[in-house]
């Protein structure tokens, strides 16, 4: 391991296990753990977002790691998000194709998702401070429901409704129009920073949220 600081763990398609540390990358492929720098490799000299450096920091923590449906596995670093086809990284925003109207840096971006229509979500972390970024194949935009600035999870469940924990604002329901805020810590005896930490659907469609106060883990189930 590059790193005994693990921020992200992703098993892929092909069974992989890869560790997202605070040093980069490192994959286990059942007999051997190796180290794969982050490093872009794909040629791409044009930089719309006005990127300077072509290649990341050698320390870059990886927060998030995601594989979409295509077998592109993507990984949410301090320095941007970047994408591995399985021979080369590029870096998500390098890409001339991408509309990117809001200057968006994607730095630091706590948690990913792909929803079960291809858009690919980004929780926003405290360094860019750009809450839930979508991306539909074509534009990046951004939204801050209740003026919040920092995601922590996105959760989609059975009905395709989005569940996003965030750093002050608690919990927010998302059904494609309209932000609803769930659950607010006050009415858990919690500051709103306590929850949202992170979540998960079992078989039946119940979610569990967890808090970092009384060991708190709460099952909502969803209408």
């Amino acid at each position: 391991m590059n790193s005994n600081i693990v921020w992200s763990i992703l098993q892929d398609k092909s069974g992989n296990i890869w560790f997202g540390t605070d040093s980069g990358v490192c994959r286990f492929d059942g007999k051997a753990i190796i180290r794969i720098p982050i490093a872009v490799t794909n040629g791409l000299t044009f930089y719309p977002n006005n990127l300077s450096n072509n290649n990341p920091p050698a320390k870059n923590e990886v927060w998030s790691m995601i594989q979409d449906k295509s077998g592109i596995i993507w990984f949410g670093t301090t320095a941007g998000v970047y994408f591995y086809d399985g021979k080369t990284f590029t870096r998500f925003l390098d890409h001339q194709s991408v509309i990117n109207s809001n200057g968006l840096s994607l730095k630091s971006v706590q948690c990913m998702l792909e929803d079960k229509n291809g858009i690919i979500l980004f929780g926003s972390g405290p360094m860019a401070s750009e809450c839930l970024c979508r991306y539909d194949g074509k534009s990046i935009t951004n939204i801050k429901p209740g003026g919040e600035v920092w995601i922590r999870y996105i959760l989609e469940d059975g009905n395709g409704n989005l569940w996003l924990g965030t750093r002050h604002q608690g919990i927010w329901c998302y059904d494609g129009k309209t932000f609803t805020k769930f659950i607010e810590g006050g009415e858990l005896g919690l500051h709103d920073n306590d929850i949202g930490l992170s979540a998960l659907t079992d078989k039946a469609g119940n979610i569990w949220l967890t808090g970092k106060v009384r060991n708190l883990v709460l099952p909502i189930i969803p209408n």
